[in-house]
């Protein structure tokens, strides 16, 4: 009898926001399991799952939602067991990482300083994405294709509250005070600025074309990420030798977007869009562009605009 897991992400997981407080529900079973497995996460990392299962995502959905009206979404969260909090955040990319870089994991998955870029991106971007959008991305960076083999239910858990942890560490960090929030290549020299950069600018070109139209308007927003990030860019610091002069560059463009988009931001806890279902084979970044250009789509038409 097989003892791995491949995880299903129901499309119904979202933020759900009630009198000031923000909650994450994760809906999930494993890929032969017929019940789901309902769990909340709060902006501390600490996670609630119900004992019993569910026949539906949608019944654990329900669950979620009445027990929020029923108990109050304050009975969902928890308090922070860590008064220092950037040693929270570094040990749960330090054990993310474990597992990105382990057998489990793809060859082209995320690293752990690549994540926190990219989910950086879909926390302070235009429209809220799902977890069953964005997570096979993490799996696998070329093509969001390759799917993660668990070697149990306990390990699938621990991934999934790792990578909430993550998420509400940069979420609750922009809500308080977006000034204060810093990328992991300034808490850690194993954290790679490129590789976060990396991974902002993926979390900016795979789901909202309103990140374009935001380069096009600001080009200096976006000029940090790609000096950093980009392959081209990267070779124009090099010769410039002035990596320091962008690294720092990237809090106060994060702060500057996240004001942008703030005003315009979808709200998860009233609104959440439709997921739509794929339609012939998806353009993979590293795939040549199909306007014709010979060049690969992430340089290409799937790439922001142009280093300024």
């Amino acid at each position: 009898m097989s003892h791995e897991f491949e995880l299903v992400i129901s499309p119904l997981c979202q933020d759900v926001s009630v009198d000031g407080e923000t909650i994450k529900v994760e809906i999930y079973r494993g890929v032969e399991d017929k019940d789901w497995v309902l769990e909340v996460v709060d902006k501390y990392g600490n996670s609630t799952v119900w004992d019993d299962l569910f026949d539906t995502d949608n019944a654990a959905f329900k669950e979620a939602l009445k027990t929020i009206e029923d108990e109050g979404i304050h009975s969902l969260i928890g308090s922070t067991s860590q008064p220092h909090k950037e040693y929270a955040i570094d040990s749960t990319l330090q054990a993310l990482d474990g597992i990105l870089c382990s057998d489990i994991a793809p060859e082209n998955a995320m690293d752990a300083s690549t994540l926190e870029g990219f989910f950086t991106a879909l926390v302070i971007g235009p429209s809220l994405v799902s977890p069953s959008q964005y997570t096979p991305w993490i799996w696998d960076m070329d093509e969001g294709k390759d799917e993660v083999i668990y070697n149990s239910m306990e390990q699938m858990q621990e991934t999934m509250g790792l990578f909430m942890a993550v998420w509400n560490h940069v979420a609750e960090s922009f809500s308080s005070d977006p000034s204060s929030f810093e990328p992991a290549y300034f808490r850690a020299v194993e954290w790679g600025a490129t590789e976060w950069c990396e991974g902002f600018l993926m979390g900016t070109q795979l789901f909202d074309d309103s990140w374009a139209l935001l380069w096009m308007k600001e080009p200096k927003l976006v000029t940090p990420f790609l000096r950093l990030g980009d392959e081209l860019g990267i070779e124009m610091t090099r010769k410039e030798k002035n990596q320091e002069k962008w690294i720092h560059a990237v809090p106060e463009s994060l702060v500057a977007i996240h004001a942008n988009w703030l005003e315009h931001r979808i709200n998860p806890a009233t609104e959440m869009p439709e997921i739509p279902a794929r339609r012939g084979k998806k353009v993979g970044r590293n795939d040549p562009c199909p306007c014709g250009s010979d060049k690969k789509y992430k340089k290409c038409c799937g790439a922001p605009t142009t280093i300024h």
